[in-house]
């Protein structure tokens, strides 16, 4: 089996179980989550999870156990047990829940690194790649971009430099599965003990990088279908896979819809040359669409700065705003229902006490 070093844990899941001080549970890790039922894996095997006490009843969604959590479990038998707390966590990656709804949907938690998978077909999309990016910074995740399928592309260069205009310090690795070109570059970058989550569309060779990675095939892929140029939800759910060699991996369902959460510090990162350039506009707070002698527009006007990459950033702004309000709003109705919940309460005993 493996240690809890190779599992992922460190100095701050130590200092934060310490802190518990539970002596009839073992520190676990989160494999799969489907509800209130868990796989996870421990020094001493894998097991089957259920949820118990505050967990059960007590929490709110985004405090229940997430693929990538460490728990405090306690094993029944050899293959069953429950899952008593969820330690804090390092990190977590999330998005805005699909469709209207402005809530996050926590995605996994405890992630060293994202694998920022395109295709070099028709998949490959200069802002889909930034609105990962802006996520992933967010939540100080390190990102490396995966370019497969390069046994397909003509135009690698230019592509490359694309990318390169836009995320000049991130890590590119073109790859193919195909004949496994840049395959063992990609290995370079999984250490063991650090966790690597897959992000990308459905389609792009998530599943069959991790295939080749673990040196079988634990995932069923499918391609990009030719008629519709989408790709098929092959990945169902998301699972952490420990791989022999060392590293863990997240594999993650593909996603057509990746919205964004409050993320100031990663559009910041992400269009970094936008934050210097505004550090020289005139106003604080210049929305670099109308005001006098903003450093932006006279960007935009000698070409130095693409109006693509500005619509992007305003695009991506706008979202993010959008969503700040949208849960600030939430927040202040469920406050506000509160208060009214524990005034009837109140009435309600005063009544009684009559």
């Amino acid at each position: 089996m493996y240690t809890l070093t190779q599992l992922g844990w460190n100095n701050h899941f130590q200092k934060e179980w310490d802190a518990l001080s539970l002596t009839d549970f073992i520190p676990a890790r989160i494999i799969t989550e489907n509800k209130t039922q868990y796989k996870l894996i421990s020094e001493t095997g894998i097991f089957e999870a259920n949820l118990m006490g505050k967990l059960l009843y007590g929490s709110e969604a985004e405090d229940l156990p997430k693929v990538g959590d460490w728990v405090a479990f306690q094993a029944m038998d050899d293959q069953n047990g429950f899952i008593f707390e969820t330690l804090p966590r390092q990190n977590s990656l999330a998005r805005k829940k699909a469709g209207q709804e402005q809530s996050a949907q926590i995605i996994a938690s405890n992630i060293d690194k994202a694998f920022l998978v395109q295709s070099l077909d028709h998949n490959f999309n200069i802002r889909r790649l930034e609105r990962y990016l802006v996520q992933v910074y967010e939540f100080d995740i390190q990102p490396i971009i995966i370019l497969n399928k390069s046994d397909l592309c003509d135009d690698l260069v230019e592509k490359i430099m694309e990318i390169e205009a836009i995320a000049p310090s991130v890590k590119i690795y073109p790859c193919s599965v195909h004949d496994e070109t840049g395959m063992e570059d990609i290995k370079t970058e999984v250490k063991e003990g650090e966790s690597i989550i897959f992000l990308g569309s459905s389609g792009v060779g998530k599943s069959s990088i991790i295939n080749y990675m673990m040196g079988e095939t634990h995932f069923k892929t499918s391609e990009i279908s030719d008629a519709v140029n989408k790709g098929k939800h092959t990945t169902t759910h998301r699972e952490l896979i420990v791989l022999p060699e060392g590293g863990i991996l997240i594999d993650n369902p593909g996603t057509r819809e990746f919205g964004l959460t409050d993320v100031k510090k990663g559009l910041e990162m992400t269009f970094e040359e936008i934050q210097v350039l505004a550090e020289g506009c005139r106003f604080k707070g210049c929305t670099h669409q109308h005001e006098p002698d903003c450093k932006v527009q006279e960007a935009l006007a000698e070409g130095t700065l693409s109006e693509d990459r500005f619509q992007s950033y305003l695009k991506l702004q706008r979202e993010s705003a959008n969503y700040q309000m949208s849960n600030y709003e939430r927040r202040k109705k469920d406050k506000s229902l509160g208060k009214m919940y524990k005034s009837i309460q109140n009435g309600s005993r005063k009544l009684k006490n009559k």
